[in-house]
């Protein structure tokens, strides 16, 4: 819920640099802002489909990575409500 939202904000943050430079694309002012903030909400969900098929690929513990999943459910709300306001504050 850390490294996949920071990947996407860089990821997101030089395409629209690369773009800007180039003059291909120029994303209006009023709409950049909430661009950039549900690319980041939509990249902090948990990730149980993508965890769970690699658990069972690779023979793990599927108890030990559904308690896992289970903490991300329950801090999502906490982390991804601070995460936004914090963004929105910036």
């Amino acid at each position: 819920m850390i490294l996949m939202p920071l990947t996407c904000a860089a990821l997101v943050g030089a395409l629209h640099q690369l773009l800007g430079y180039l003059r291909l694309f120029s994303m209006p002012t009023p709409w950049d802002e909430p661009f950039y903030l549900a690319a980041l909400i939509v990249t902090a969900m948990p990730t149980s489909t993508n965890i769970m098929v690699m658990t069972e690929v690779v023979g793990a513990d599927r108890a030990a990575m559904g308690t896992c999943l289970f903490a991300q459910y329950c801090a999502a709300p906490l982390v991804l409500t601070c995460s936004v306001t914090l963004i929105i504050a910036v």
